[in-house]
């Protein structure tokens, strides 16, 4: 069936792409190569298909440092209060 499938297909990298979105959740694609290559010993062909992957640093900076940033200067400042003053009096 190997021999068979190699004899009859002709693989054509050159009319392969990608076609998704280059904006992922937490990536992006940067580059995108196919290659056809041997994938084994035997000398059938394959494509080899290489993406590169950048990371987004926005996302993780607002999702995860800017908020604990916040925590740590409102817990911060509230040593600096003093109870009474912001205690409210009603008399009835």
């Amino acid at each position: 069936m190997q021999a068979l499938l190699s004899k009859d297909i002709e693989l054509k990298v050159d009319q392969l792409g990608y076609l998704g979105p280059i904006d992922l959740t937490q990536y992006f694609i940067q580059s995108i190569s196919l290659l056809k290559s041997k994938l084994s010993p035997d000398g059938s062909a394959g494509v080899q298909v290489h993406i590169v992957l950048k990371r987004r640093i926005l996302s993780d900076v607002l999702t995860t440092i800017l908020p604990t940033i916040l925590i740590i200067i409102v817990s911060f400042s509230t040593t600096f209060y003093n109870v009474m003053s912001t205690t409210c009096f009603f008399h009835v």
